[in-house]
């Protein structure tokens, strides 16, 4: 019988050691110290909830993510249950403990010298089985376990909203593509038509007729890379094969997220938060002293490099916030334009050439304007998961 405890305690053991082997305590004070079934139950009914409508939205995400992407829904699952063995197998390792001893003793009152020396090697085997499901206890109970599994989650949270935004990119291109295979193929229309009344050149129909087909091609190529984006965030979303669920397109740019950056404070949250310090920081504890004042010198220096990266990103959203002033100005200015242009056409006030081509400048402004945000988003995005922790500091 003890060869079973034993061998079972090794598995457990193990299995708590790989388990922290993989810490990352980025967001240990939002978890707490471990998962129970209630809250994985309340996160399924949330994810349900966000399909409920058939589109998955940029807010929705992480909600997702949490519930429906098998890896980390296992993830949650088997900590808790891990972590319920452990406790259990502790109770079960201390009773046998407990026959053991009475064993021993009753030997001793016999004097079974073979009884004492077998019964006492195992005792203290179970106490050492005991002590490592004891440790593994206290591994579980520490926030930074738990917070490896959220740290992972956020990282594919991260990647999602990634592809999520590559996608609303790619359908952002679509329409632009498909405004301008309106466009092209109208001016084809009317360029034929002056071919016949003898108003305009063959060149300039083979012209109108290259500019369709370029475009329409274009549209046909960005609707297979359209098609990849929404597979890879299915797959990231868990959601493989769900050919009835959609994509809300809308994207959630919240400008008042900028001035409530703080540059010094978010950049003290992401040294604290950031997974390569965590590991250094906790190397430290393993080293003789020498070593460790060269550990601090390199963690001091990652520091400084995160520090310089956070002044990057923090630089990066003001310069694209100008950007996208600069777009939002030359779209309106756009639109008024090509109302004027639209006006003057039908009263022919003016020419088929000057008319069309600004009709593709005001596409373009329209597809600036689209650039603009989309990188402003992704912008503020990259600054707010490097607070989190999710940058690099080397």
């Amino acid at each position: 019988m003890s060869k079973r405890f034993i061998s079972y305690g090794l598995h457990v053991i193990l299995s708590a050691a790989l388990s922290a082997s993989l810490c990352a305590p980025a967001f240990a004070s939002e978890l707490g110290p471990g998962v129970d079934a209630e809250a994985v139950t309340q996160d399924m009914a949330k994810a349900q909830e966000a399909l409920a409508d058939g589109v998955v939205s940029y807010g929705e995400l992480q909600d997702l993510i949490h519930a429906q992407n098998s890896d980390i829904a296992a993830a949650w699952a088997t900590f808790a249950d891990k972590k319920t063995d452990v406790v259990a197998a502790t109770w079960e390792m201390e009773s046998a403990k407990r026959g053991m001893t009475n064993l021993k003793e009753d030997a001793t009152a016999r004097y079974d010298i073979m009884g004492i020396i077998q019964y006492t090697t195992q005792e203290a085997i179970l106490d050492a089985v005991i002590k490592g499901y004891k440790d593994a206890q206290k591994v579980f109970d520490k926030p930074q376990t738990a917070s490896a599994l959220r740290y992972a989650e956020r990282t594919v949270t991260m990647y999602a909203q990634q592809a999520m935004l590559g996608y609303i990119a790619i359908d952002a291109n679509e329409r632009t593509l498909n405004k301008l295979v309106d466009m092209y193929r109208s001016k084809l229309d009317v360029t034929s038509q002056m071919l016949g009344l003898g108003m305009a050149t063959d060149y300039e129909v083979q012209t109108a007729k290259a500019e369709l087909l370029g475009a329409q091609a274009q549209l046909i190529s960005l609707a297979g890379t359209k098609e990849s984006t929404k597979r890879a965030l299915w797959h990231l979303l868990g959601l493989d094969g769900a050919a009835d669920v959609a994509i809300s397109t809308e994207m959630p740019l919240d400008l008042d997220r900028i001035p409530a950056m703080d540059l010094a404070a978010d950049t003290q949250k992401a040294i604290g938060n950031n997974q390569t310090l965590i590991e250094m920081r906790h190397e430290d504890s393993t080293h003789a002293t020498a070593q460790v004042a060269r550990r601090q010198r390199t963690i001091g220096e990652a520091e400084d490099l995160l520090g310089v990266q956070m002044e990057k990103l923090y630089n990066d959203v003001l310069q694209k916030k100008l950007a996208y002033d600069a777009a939002v100005t030359g779209q309106e200015n756009a639109r008024l334009k090509e109302a004027a242009v639209a006006a003057q056409y039908r009263l022919g006030f003016l020419g088929r050439t000057e008319y069309y081509g600004s009709q593709l400048t005001y596409i373009q402004k329209e597809a600036a304007y689209d650039t603009a945000r989309m990188e402003l988003l992704q912008a503020m995005e990259a600054y707010g998961w490097a607070v989190t922790g999710l940058t690099a500091a080397e």
